[in-house]
């Protein structure tokens, strides 16, 4: 988007987005990809990542200056707490989206508890079993929060409301 523009304002407008909720939301892999960018940009884009990198590192920095404020480090109990209830409402979510599926309504499901491999009986026209090993491979999740989910969700939720309702009509 901002390869887009030459405009001024919009840049600044779009530098400030990249700060936030980019930034404070997700300061670590954001924050990466926005380092290695500005090394492969140049000209206003390379400037308007590096202002927003500026900008989220004096942030940081005014951060780390207060000294340690217990509302922003939740107690492990906390934590705990807000990942279970979490954790339910996803659950759930996830509950009600399996029974209006429709692909899990024609697909049967088998549950893994262990092991390396998954045996399966295939039978053919002749009416005889066929075992079929299948090796079973790692397989990794990774979902990151936004900050202020935690700290402060009701603006974080007002926020994205906004962005949702602005969206360019095409």
């Amino acid at each position: 988007m901002i390869h887009l523009t030459n405009d001024a304002e919009i840049l600044q407008q779009l530098g400030t987005l990249l700060f936030d909720p980019l930034l404070l939301n997700f300061p670590g892999k954001i924050r990466n990809f926005l380092i290695q960018q500005a090394e492969s940009e140049s000209g206003k884009t390379k400037i308007t990542i590096e202002k927003a990198l500026k900008i989220f590192n004096e942030y940081m920095d005014d951060l780390k200056s207060t000294g340690v404020i217990p509302e922003l480090h939740p107690s492990q109990a906390q934590r705990d707490v807000h990942r279970r209830h979490f954790s339910r409402l996803m659950s759930e979510s996830f509950k009600e989206a399996k029974k209006k599926s429709v692909l899990l309504s024609v697909t049967s499901k088998s549950v893994l508890l262990y092991g390396r491999k998954s045996i399966n009986y295939i039978y053919g026209t002749d009416g005889k079993s066929n075992r079929v090993e299948i090796p079973l491979h790692s397989h990794g999740t990774e979902m990151k929060f936004p900050r202020y989910e935690i700290i402060d969700p009701f603006d974080l939720d007002y926020m994205l409301r906004l962005f949702r309702a602005e969206k360019i009509k095409a």
